[in-house]
């Protein structure tokens, strides 16, 4: 296996072929993600590939759509960019909490602050987390859990949190 973006950027591009060739569904999806990986991997800065990810969620999520109404199941999901951005957001409010010791509502103002996010919003996600049951979206737990281990394994500054939830607000309709 080598890390040199340009292989990278074409097994993936050859996968996205393949995929496209026989028709699948999600073939749009998988070319949106290879552009982002790619402008990841060769030092574009996030604010400049957030515009990508926006369209690579809401593409997901038009698949994801389709596939329930050809499963006939009922409802419509949350979007998966607002599990998302919610779920990194109350795990970076209880990161700043827990490693960096603000207090509850401090965490929860600097992280609205720099998100765009509503605090309140933020807040009762939290609280719902630790209720657990349904009251938060399918899948935002888990999103959750793995950005309290990212951000605790990588030793996120608390800087470097705030920095990582900036805009996330433009995620959210």
């Amino acid at each position: 296996m080598t890390d040199d973006p340009l292989v990278k950027l074409h097994e993936a591009l050859e996968t996205v072929r393949k995929c496209f060739d026989e028709g699948t569904d999600d073939w749009q999806y998988r070319a949106i993600n290879t552009f982002r990986h790619y402008l990841q991997a060769i030092g574009f800065e996030r604010r400049l590939i957030d515009p990508i990810e926006a369209l690579k969620l809401s593409t997901g999520d038009a698949v994801l759509l389709a596939r329930r109404r050809t499963d006939e199941k009922k409802g419509t999901p949350k979007p998966t960019a607002e599990r998302v951005v919610i779920a990194y957001a109350a795990a970076a409010v209880t990161t700043l909490k827990i490693r960096h010791g603000m207090k509850l509502p401090q965490a929860l103002e600097a992280v609205a602050k720099r998100s765009g996010l509503d605090k309140g919003t933020v807040g009762r996600f939290r609280d719902n987390l630790s209720r657990g049951g349904d009251r938060v979206p399918s899948g935002a737990k888990e999103i959750y859990d793995t950005v309290m281990a990212e951000m605790r394994d990588l030793e996120y500054s608390a800087q470097e949190i705030l920095t990582a939830v900036s805009g996330f607000s433009k995620f959210v309709g």
